[in-house]
């Protein structure tokens, strides 16, 4: 189904980009302490 969210993250495994499923970008995410 459509609504797919993709994740990247860097080579620490921290979160990067964020693409939600109408193709945005939300870049440099932390979650909790950061």
């Amino acid at each position: 189904p459509q609504g797919a969210l993709a994740y990247e993250y860097d080579p620490l495994s921290n979160l990067t980009t964020l693409t939600l499923p109408t193709g945005q970008h939300l870049n440099h995410l932390y979650y909790g302490s950061g």
